[in-house]
């Protein structure tokens, strides 16, 4: 056997890494090493004839937990089902047991997240020959070398869809992200916004990577991710919102489907300040200019759709009542501050506002006992 020649880099986050050439055979033989007690990242490829071992830095260690955060977060609150299988070894079928390439998070994404979560439900087994037959839609790099640029194809041909690089550099606060989509046996595609999770931007995950960062608790950092992505929905949805193709109207024919808050909208159903007209109002002496209605939830996650949080306001106008808000926020957080910003813009005007609100809350066992 003959010794592979070697090259070791240091990476622009910090990080020792080793690159090896050797023939398909060999990397074979080696697989059979326990790598992983010296290296905490290892890439056995056989296809490119590489070895790829990385000492991480903790930089690199802290940023790639926190960009898994933050697309595990944004992945569940834009496409409802998600799931990191963070640096599993990922190789192409025939390829010898223990190769493979290993980023640094994974994750399936809609559909193949609920693939994923149906083979789970049948045993560990199943989950694993899930894992070895469907790549993830999406992998996270955040160190590359000039050394191992090969490896994104690699992804490509391995059928993930989408790739997420961070480019930073030890010693400055400076960090750009790159999206790119994937192809088999095609070149790379650089992308303005992410296919798999909905319009996200670089410059998005970028600004969530710092506020994740700096967030003292996972609920700081969840709340931080939500931000941004209902900033992006809301950005979205004006770029969107000439045409909507539904209007909550009387119910009338032609005036499109009445739709309740339990139902699951379309994004671009979901503007700010959309006025829809109602039916002009007889004359008469009324107590409130407003109408603020609440359905509340207390789901323990980012959520949209059912079982989340909605919002719709009634408001009055010279022709009659209007329905100019109508809202799904991912968090509790969110919901309060464009509570907030609704009440004093319609306090400001001195208009009266009823609120009401649904808790979907119970009182203790034993309250009724208590109280005789």
């Amino acid at each position: 056997m003959t010794p592979p020649a070697a090259t070791m880099h240091t990476g622009p986050l910090g990080s020792t890494i080793h690159v090896l050439r050797a023939d398909a055979g060999t990397i074979a033989e080696l697989a059979a090493i326990d790598w992983n007690r010296c290296f905490r990242r290892v890439c056995l490829d056989p296809v490119r004839g590489i070895i790829t071992l990385m000492a991480p830095s903790r930089l690199h260690e802290d940023l790639s937990d926190i960009l898994g955060h933050v697309a595990g977060a944004a992945g569940s609150i834009l496409t409802g089902a998600m799931k990191g299988i963070r640096s599993t070894r990922l190789r192409g079928r025939g390829e010898p047991p223990g190769t493979g390439m290993e980023p640094d998070c994974a994750f399936y994404v809609g559909e193949r997240a609920k693939g994923y979560f149906a083979a789970l439900a049948e045993g560990d087994e199943t989950a694993d020959a899930c894992v070895e037959r469907v790549a993830p839609d999406l992998v996270v790099e955040v160190e590359i070398t000039h050394s191992d640029e090969g490896r994104i194809e690699r992804y490509g041909d391995l059928g993930v869809r989408e790739l997420w690089r961070l480019h930073g550099r030890k010693g400055t606060r400076d960090l750009r992200a790159e999206f790119l989509t994937l192809h088999p046996e095609g070149a790379p595609r650089r992308l303005d916004a992410s296919e798999a999770l909905e319009g996200l931007t670089p410059e998005d995950v970028c600004e969530a990577v710092e506020g994740v960062r700096f967030s003292q608790t996972r609920d700081e950092q969840t709340e931080a991710v939500a931000r941004i992505v209902h900033r992006r929905r809301q950005a979205s949805v004006r770029v969107r919102e000439e045409g909507t193709p539904w209007c909550f109207q009387s119910g009338q024919p032609g005036n499109g489907p009445r739709r309740g808050p339990r139902d699951r909208l379309e994004p671009a159903s979901l503007g700010p300040r959309r006025i829809h007209r109602g039916d002009p109002e007889p004359a008469m002496t009324t107590l409130f200019d407003a109408y603020l209605m609440i359905d509340w939830s207390a789901a323990a996650r980012p959520k949209i759709g059912k079982d989340s949080i909605w919002f719709a306001l009634l408001d009055r106008s010279e022709v009659g009542l209007e329905f100019t808000e109508l809202e799904n926020p991912e968090t509790r957080g969110i919901a309060r501050d464009c509570l907030g910003s609704i009440l004093d813009a319609l306090l400001d005007g001195d208009r009266r506002v009823l609120v009401g609100f649904d808790f979907p809350f119970g009182y203790p066992a034993g309250t009724a006992g208590a109280l005789g």
